[in-house]
């Protein structure tokens, strides 16, 4: 790399929340890497833990750490008090039990500048205790331009998350998450996504995230503000139809997705959200049907949903008795 002085500077921007354990691992990833001229700032949501006395120590080591300690607001509440206080052109969100590899931030800037890009990201990968280096990846680079940021980020993949993308600071100018709900994301990406022009993807899995049994991805059921966030963004783009349906088609299925995971096949019965995903099934199914599905069986998906809960769970259950019994050790059963 070249003078750091002669390079934008770089806000790093880490919620921490009950973390001590890992908070280090993931501070460290940040510090050393390739790109130097960045600020790391640790948002400290009112940790029940020693993890905000542990953002104290690791910014004894460093001479750009800033710590900032709040009441506990959540996540959102944690990353808007970071957007407060970032100084730098480009802003990168990293949760606190995470990491990433150390030519990440080197690697999206230079994206950043070579196609002119408001967005710059990479993709997440599990937890693996086995080592590697991070220069041996292959780069998979993807240019994406205006309507097909949404439709390949938001209908194709669900990549609406914050975390893994370095964004130009000027993009949450008049932005900020939103406090006191689940999946924030969702209430906010799409819609600075709908605003630039390129963003780029590197697919190499230079983002490192670890699943603990207390992750709120892990922990949190699904809940109504899934659907309320759905019902806001299909409303936000009401005045441009094409990008209306897709939203629609992408939070159908999302939505789908998510009550025959939670509800059909887990059992994980919750009366709130299933109200609501009932509305907004019987509000959208048939526009669904007849426009926006692309295959017959997106088309019995779509209208399976009618059925009650308890009869979908027995039929799923006797589709998979069906097949085991038709595929035992290669033998098909007449």
């Amino acid at each position: 790399m070249g003078d750091a002085k002669k390079e934008d500077k770089i806000s790093i921007i880490i919620p921490v929340f009950n973390i001590e354990k890992v908070i280090l691992r993931c501070v460290e990833s940040v510090a050393k890497q390739t790109y130097r001229n960045i600020e790391i700032i640790l948002v400290d949501d009112g940790s029940l833990d020693s993890s905000g006395k542990k953002c104290d120590e690791i910014a004894k080591k460093y001479n750009n750490i800033k710590v900032i300690h709040k009441l506990n607001g959540g996540l959102s509440d944690a990353r808007n008090k970071g957007i407060d206080a970032a100084k730098g052109k480009y802003i990168f969100f990293l949760d606190g039990d995470d990491w990433i590899d150390r030519n990440t931030i080197e690697k999206l800037y230079n994206l950043i500048k070579e196609y002119d890009a408001e967005i710059a990201m990479t993709t997440g990968c599990p937890f693996r205790e086995s080592k590697e280096d991070d220069n041996e990846k292959e780069d998979k680079i993807e240019i994406l331009k205006e309507r097909e940021i949404l439709i390949k980020l938001i209908l194709n993949k669900n990549r609406w998350e914050a975390w893994g993308k370095l964004f130009k600071s000027s993009l949450f100018l008049n932005r900020r998450f939103k406090r006191g709900i689940l999946y924030e994301d969702l209430q906010l990406i799409p819609k600075i996504l709908y605003d630039v022009k390129t963003v780029v993807v590197n697919d190499n899995g230079m983002y490192h995230y670890y699943l603990r049994e207390t992750s709120i991805m892990r922990k949190s059921p699904v809940t109504k503000y899934i659907v309320e966030l759905a019902e806001e963004n299909i409303d936000y783009f009401s005045n441009d139809e094409e990008v209306k349906n897709l939203f629609i088609e992408a939070h159908f299925k999302h939505l789908c997705y998510w009550y025959l995971n939670q509800i059909i096949y887990n059992g994980k019965d919750n009366e709130e959200f299933e109200k609501e995903f009932k509305c907004f099934h019987h509000k959208y199914v048939k526009q669904y049907f007849w426009c926006l599905a692309k295959t017959r069986n997106e088309r019995l998906e779509a209208i399976s949903f009618f059925i009650p809960k308890q009869i979908h769970r027995l039929l799923r259950w006797g589709l998979r008795k069906w097949k085991c019994r038709m595929n035992v050790d290669g033998f098909v059963a007449n």
